[in-house]
């Protein structure tokens, strides 16, 4: 039998992880920043147009996404074996940003308008030697497919709609290409080792007749 969990519990589990993520993030890329820095750059990095304005799909669709998996998966089983596959990720990643940290050379963001005013702020927040995998496409990688096993219908959409965020830590210049690819094993990875054993049946009744994913086994 499934139990259902609220939607405060829910919202109070996501929050508590956003801060503790968020301080460990920027603590880690602190300490590391004196560590020999790997560069990933290649000649696809350097082809992709810098357009600033896309910093608000950038985090705009992050938070979104975000919100959705505490909105959508009411199971208590089914979103706690997801927000540990957030917290087996961000840990994954902290060492990497830790032993092998990679540093992306910042675009000059001081001029004028509110998309350059908020890259500014996304800049001192976001340690630049923070990148590889990339969190960023990890997170919502791992929410879009907790929803994916949770309802596929609605899965689908989700994770249609996290490929545009990812897309632009490329043209925002946060992320390297290679990091990208990065977040996204990262979170393939996450995911199967939290959901396995699980049927997408113990987590809500079936709108969809034979949309139901196999046990990870």
């Amino acid at each position: 039998m499934t139990t259902r969990s609220t939607f405060a519990e829910r919202y109070a589990l996501a929050w508590l992880l956003a801060a503790v993520a968020l301080g460990t993030y920027v603590w880690v890329g602190a300490v590391a920043q004196d560590r020999p820095q790997l560069d990933l750059m290649t000649d696809v990095d350097r082809a992709i147009a810098f357009m600033p304005w896309t910093v608000w799909i950038y985090l705009g669709l992050f938070i979104g996404i975000f919100h959705a998996g505490v909105f959508i998966v009411d199971s208590r089983e089914h979103y706690m074996r997801m927000w540990l596959s957030l917290v087996l990720a961000g840990v994954v990643a902290y060492l990497f940003f830790y032993i092998v940290p990679a540093t992306y050379p910042r675009p000059d963001v001081s001029g004028d308008g509110a998309s350059m005013a908020f890259l500014r702020l996304v800049h001192r927040i976001d340690p630049p030697n923070n990148t590889f995998p990339s969190l960023h496409v990890a997170y919502m990688t791992l929410v879009a497919l907790g929803i994916w096993r949770f309802d596929h219908r609605v899965g689908r959409l989700i994770i249609g709609l996290a490929t545009l965020p990812s897309l632009t830590i490329l043209t925002t210049k946060q992320h390297y290409l290679a990091d990208l690819g990065g977040g996204v094993v990262l979170a393939v990875l996450c995911h199967w080792l939290c959901f396995l054993g699980s049927r997408r049946s113990e987590a809500q009744h079936d709108p969809h007749p034979g949309a139901a994913l196999p046990p990870l086994e």
